[in-house]
Parts: structure tokens; sequence; C-alpha cells
């Protein structure tokens, strides 16, 4: 199966919830317009006939965690996810930009004023979230999204609003099939970005088969490849998420390291982002300064994917995890 970096068809992402149950609760309907009301309408029947279910809740923020809960409380099993749509559309940070993605964990840091990049919660913010995280025990995600951002929360991995995940229900899997499509979007996305290496076609898809997602239910949320070369080396690549605060870096990481250590194999990276590179030095990574100048002193002891990199074209950091297996480079 040959990966090329194309974008994921609206049929990829439906098939990820087809027959899944939604629970859509509108936040303050007298605040939205009628334009938006409809668009809610429209959004709504292009999910029901695409064979996504919908369960619709119009109500006033202060009552709809209670009618939220009243119907997970009887159904929970069978709901995906739950919509928060307001016009408030996510919670913002201290510039005013949209965090895509919070934990239990950081949402009680912002009830409690002590999150670095949130500011404290207002009295409705802080009546939603405190909503939000009662709800997440059941539920496992919630999503709070402007009016009209629901159709784009189910056609887009990175969706349209703020979305809350309960740590303790997430998943980390291979891809499966219906996944390929959304791994190539992703990965097409970053290499645009600058944050990884445009691939030949073969190595793309040598890096999907190696591919494992940590997913909110059927949402993906971070993702990592794992790439055996000669023995004892094994690299870590491929690695994307929206967020990496308050643990969740080192909860993807710690489950790479697992995966090395039952392989007995070494772990290296190569990274030219900053708070990825960050993030590695912080999780037990030695950072050994540019490719170009760390394997001159090591090229025997080095994969040969190493020893032919070209580093005129693209010269990252190269880090490797010590201590993590019983292997020692030759």
């Amino acid at each position: 199966m040959s990966l090329q970096p194309l974008p994921a068809s609206a049929d990829s992402y439906f098939e990820l919830y087809r027959g899944r149950t939604l629970l859509v609760a509108l936040l303050g309907p007298h605040v939205l317009t009628e334009s938006q009301v409809d668009q809610v309408m429209l959004d709504v029947a292009d999910l029901v006939q695409n064979e996504i279910n919908i369960l619709l809740v119009s109500d006033c923020s202060s009552h709809v965690g209670n009618s939220a809960r009243r119907v997970a409380d009887r159904i929970a099993p069978e709901i995906d996810e739950i919509v928060l749509i307001s016009n408030r559309g996510g919670i913002t940070d201290r510039d005013g930009r949209l965090v895509p993605l919070l934990t239990q964990v950081s949402i009680e840091r912002i009830l409690r004023g002590e999150h670095k990049q949130v500011p404290p919660a207002s009295d409705d913010v802080r009546e939603e979230l405190e909503q939000v995280i009662s709800l997440l025990p059941q539920i496992g995600k919630v999503t709070m999204i402007g009016p009209g951002g629901l159709r784009d929360e189910i056609l887009s991995w990175r969706g349209s609003g703020t979305m809350f995940v309960d740590t303790e229900q997430l998943t980390l899997a291979p891809l499966t099939e219906r996944e390929y499509p959304i791994f190539r979007e992703i990965y097409a996305t970053y290499v645009a970005e600058g944050k990884f290496r445009d691939r030949l076609p073969t190595e793309l898809e040598h890096a999907a088969r190696c591919h494992r997602l940590l997913k909110a239910k059927n949402s993906p949320l971070a993702g990592f490849s794992l790439l055996e070369h000669e023995p004892p080396w094994m690299e870590f690549c491929v690695w994307w998420a929206e967020y990496r605060r308050d643990g969740f870096g080192r909860r993807v990481l710690d489950a790479a390291k697992q995966l090395a250590r039952a392989a007995d194999r070494r772990l290296y990276s190569l990274s030219l982002i900053p708070d990825a590179i960050e993030t590695l030095e912080k999780n037990g990574f030695r950072n050994l300064g540019r490719l170009s100048v760390a394997r001159r002193d090591a090229t025997s002891s080095l994969p040969l994917s190493l020893r032919n990199y070209d580093t005129t074209q693209r010269d990252p950091i190269f880090l490797v995890l010590e201590g993590e297996t019983r292997c020692k480079s030759s």
C-alpha cells in the first residue's frame, strides 16, 4: 500500500464516527442568532445523513450539565462524545489563542488559577469547566466549539474548538486501515509546517506501518513511529501532538520507551522542533547536538540510516535515550 501525503477525504473521517452517538448541547441558545442555530441544524442533518447518531439538547448553560449527565447516566457506553456549542467556541490562553486540548489536570489548574498558559476562569467559564470535569469520568471526551464548528469537529483531526479528555481513558494502538488516510493528512500538514521532513513513499509507508496513535475514543490526539535499525538501535520519529503539557508528552514518551525496552533496543530521535527537543530532554534523552557533528566521533556505532543521512539538506539535533535497555552500542 503506497502512502502519499494527500488530504483525507470527508468519508475517511465520517467512517470513524458512523454508528456512534454524539450528544450535542447548545449552551445558552437564547444568545445564539437564528442563522447560527440554522447552521448547527444543517451540520446535524449532514452528520445524520452520514449515519452518525445525534442527541440534541437545547438548554441554558446552568442546566445543560445536569441534562447531559442524566442522559449519560442512562446510555453512557453508547455516547462517543459530548459536544458543547456556544459563542465562546472553546477555552483561550493568555494571548487569546484557542487551546486545542485540555486534560482533567489542566482543568483543575485553571479552576485553581494556577495554569501557566490559561488565565483564571471567569464565573461563566468556571461553571462550564466544572460541568465538563464532572462529565469526563463517564464519557471520557467532551468538546467545546462555536456554532459553526460541528461539521469541522468531525472532518478535521485538529478539530475546531477545545477538546477535554480523561487521560485514564486514552488508548494507544497501531493504525487501523481506515486511519491511514488521516495519518497521511497529518503527515502532510507537518511537512508543510516544516516540522517533518518529506519522506519517499516507501519510507512513509514503513513509518505508517510502525505508527501508533494515542486516541480519546476515536479521536487521534498524538502519534509516533518506532523504526527498527541495526541492533541495538530504534528510532523514535513521526512524533506529533497538539499538546505536550501537564504530563501529556511524557505519557507518549513513556509508551515509546516501554516498547523499546520490550524489544531490547536503544532509542534515539532526530528533531528540529525546539519544544519537542525540550520535551525529549526532560524525559531522559541526551542532546548530542547537530547530527553532522555528533556522528563524526561515533560513525562506526551508528545505524546505516544515520551514517548516510544527508545533513546538507537537513541537519537535525541528535538525541539518545540512555540507560533504558540492556544493549550497548558497539
